[in-house]
């Protein structure tokens, strides 16, 4: 029986089964219907789009619940909560120790519970099922967006490509440049992922696919921790040395086309020396963390620390670094045991030690931590998706489902 056959026929089995069984509880429709619909609102992105405002709150609301769920009906992964914990704790007990004048408990635990709306994914061990519908899910994000770019910049709503101050043209799809490579790198991740369950070629031709996005995105650490992510999950998945090979020079081979053909504007934004202005808002919080350098000013305060006119000059009161930003709202301290807490938390929620999966745990965990040097990661909803992706890759490739007769 192959792969393809398996899945269909466990797909049967599911639908006979009676009620009180997945496909027929009330938590396995209700974890469906919030988790597709904080993926339809995370894409949407009505705020932005169509000029509704800042709605973050209402999709964290909806993952809040999708994941709540999860944990109800699935069993904890034990070590995982080890770092949930460190995480907790950095941000709850340095808040507690603050100085910082205008620091609010509230303003706290609105940025708290919007970040255990994305970590209490990482700590349970879902069913085939789940794993299934969050993977193709996540997988198909960002192709989907440009999609969504293509129809809005079609209807005058919104600009597929932008000019930044570069002068690169960096294509946004139905977002901004940086949120869209953010969506290609979860989805380049969870589409090899999907292929080292499943061994079907599409996955790999969709690897690719968010691979071009990000870099038309004009995102340059995005792109490379994608590539390196999810091509080393493909190579670890491959069977063979010579299918190895050949992956190599095919990708090598179709780069070096896209290079040629649609390069330019690519080459003019990577090439650039530019930060973007992101040594103005990293000087503006380093100031601060010399103020308060043991406790820091409070979990989700980061943006009083910024200057109007550095706002005014960068068009963002994000710091593009979170080393920077975690030392200024938890200190020293308190940034190291968060940094601890996601690396347990990441590399942990991998379900299998089998060597091939450590090597791919600790790539994906360090290529995200590098990430974490010049974007938003660790508040940014597609980046948190990418880890989370391999991690549910990682067990899902031993189910009964995949599991190849031999």
């Amino acid at each position: 029986m192959s792969c393809y056959q398996k899945d269909i026929f466990y797909s049967c089995v599911n639908a006979a089964k009676p009620e009180g069984v997945y496909g027929a509880t009330w938590e396995n429709q209700w974890f469906k219907l919030f988790w597709l619909g904080g993926i339809t609102l995370l894409m949407l992105n009505l705020g932005w789009t169509f000029k509704l405002g800042n709605i973050n709150n209402v999709e964290k609301a909806v993952f809040l619940i999708a994941s709540l769920i999860l944990v109800f009906k699935s069993p904890l992964n034990k070590i995982s909560l080890i770092g949930y914990g460190f995480i907790a704790f950095s941000i709850l007990f340095f808040g507690a120790l603050t100085e910082f004048s205008e620091y609010s408990w509230s303003r706290l635990g609105l940025a708290f519970t919007a970040l255990l709306s994305l970590l209490n994914f990482f700590i349970v061990r879902p069913s085939d099922e789940d794993r299934l519908l969050i993977l193709r899910t996540l997988a198909v994000i960002a192709p989907i967006l440009v999609l969504y770019g293509i129809g809005l910049s079609v209807a005058g709503i919104k600009p597929l490509y932008m000019k930044d101050h570069t002068g690169a043209m960096r294509m946004g799809g139905a977002t901004y440049p940086a949120f869209l490579a953010a969506a290609a790198y979860c989805s380049s991740i969870a589409a090899a992922s999907l292929f080292m369950c499943t061994r079907k070629s599409f996955y790999i031709a969709l690897v690719f696919t968010c691979l071009f996005i990000s870099i038309l995105s004009g995102s340059r650490m995005p792109s490379l921790c994608a590539a390196i992510s999810s091509f080393a999950i493909l190579f670890v998945a491959l069977k063979s040395w010579s299918a190895r090979a050949g992956f190599v020079m095919a990708g090598l081979l179709i780069m070096a086309i896209f290079l040629v053909t649609l390069g330019d504007q690519i080459l003019l934004r990577f090439m650039s020396h530019s930060t973007s202005g992101r040594d103005l808002l990293w000087g503006a919080l380093q100031e601060w963390i010399h103020y308060y350098p043991w406790f820091g000013v409070g979990f989700g305060h980061h943006h009083l620390l910024i200057p109007a006119y550095v706002t005014q000059i960068t068009g963002t009161i994000a710091p593009h670094n979170e080393y920077i930003r975690l030392s200024a709202e938890l200190g020293y301290p308190g940034a190291s045991l968060f940094i601890l807490g996601i690396v347990f938390l990441y590399f942990f929620s991998a379900t299998n030690r089998q060597s091939a999966d450590i090597f791919l745990a600790f790539v994906v965990t360090a290529t995200h931590l590098l990430y974490a040097y010049s974007d938003n990661v660790f508040f940014l909803t597609y980046c948190y998706f990418g880890p989370l992706a391999y991690a549910l890759g990682s067990g899902l490739r031993y189910s009964p489902l995949f599991i190849e007769d031999k």
